[in-house]
Parts: C-alpha cells; structure tokens; sequence
C-alpha cells in the first residue's frame, strides 16, 4: 500500500484549527480580571436552611458566634452571627377547598442563619475566595457538630460596624 500526500484541503483544515485555538487561548488569557479592582469589604447574608428537626436547628443555634465554611469548594469563611428558628411551612392541596395553601408542619422547623464575611467585591458581582455569593444560589455550609447541604441564600447587604 502507498500512503497518500496531505493535499491542500487538510493543510488549510490543520491552519483553521490552529488558528482558532491560538485565537481563543490567547482572548482567554488576555481578559482582565474584575477581581484586579476589587475591594475587600465585608458583608451579611442570610442562608435559609429548611425542613430541620428541632435537635439540629438547636445545634445550628449553639453555633452564634463560631466560624463556618460555606459553599461547594470548602475554602469561604465566615461567621454565624445571628440564627432565626421559625415553623417549617410547606405548600399542600387542600383536597376539599380545591386550592393550594400554606401548611406547618408539625415537627420540623426551618433556620435563617445571618452570617458574616469578608468578600471581594467589583462592580459586577461579590466572592468569596473561589465562589461567587449571590440570592438564590445553592449555600452549603459546615460548622463544628452541623451543617446543611442544600440552603440558599436568601438575603444579602452590607455589614454595620
């Protein structure tokens, strides 16, 4: 068998692609960074945590004061500083009405838990070391004896000295 020369149309296919992954590394590496700009600055915000039992929303409440990590990569900190039990309610059908309504349950509660941290800001968005804080994003967090993986962050603003 003998093996057939590149023609012309694999050469300028080889150079298209190679220009487009030069092009693109080099767009991707030229950006400015928002964070060169940023400020330290530090801020509240509130993570909802629902459908606890009493028992872990009591340890979550012992935990005023201490430092926790929050979110996917395990590296923000910050600090409880102030935890808010109130009833669990759930959206239920009530059969015989014929509508929705807002029902308690009966032994589970929910914790607004108000946490304190220092963040970068810019003009765009607020992060933490490596993830970005903002309302209705997913906010797991661990303390020392609690933690839950699926809260939400509910409410956010600048911390009072």
């Amino acid at each position: 068998m003998t093996r057939k020369k590149p023609g012309i149309i694999e050469f300028v296919f080889i150079v298209v692609i190679m220009a487009a992954l030069i092009g693109g590394s080099i767009f991707v590496l030229s950006k400015k960074s928002d964070w060169e700009n940023s400020t330290r600055t530090t801020i509240e915000f509130d993570i909802l945590a629902t459908n606890l039992t009493k028992d872990e929303a009591d340890s979550i409440k012992g935990g005023v004061g201490s430092k926790i990590v929050f979110g996917y990569s395990n590296s923000d900190t910050g600090t409880i500083k102030e935890v808010k039990v109130e009833p669990y309610k759930k959206l239920e059908m009530d059969t015989l009405a014929g509508e929705y309504i807002w029902a308690v349950h009966p032994t589970n509660v929910q914790a607004v838990i108000m946490v304190t941290a220092e963040v970068y800001e810019t003009e765009h968005e607020i992060k933490g070391e490596k993830e970005e804080i903002r309302i209705g994003s997913p906010m797991p967090f661990l303390g020392r004896g609690f933690g839950f993986s699926s809260g939400y962050i509910i409410d956010m603003r600048e911390a009072m000295q």
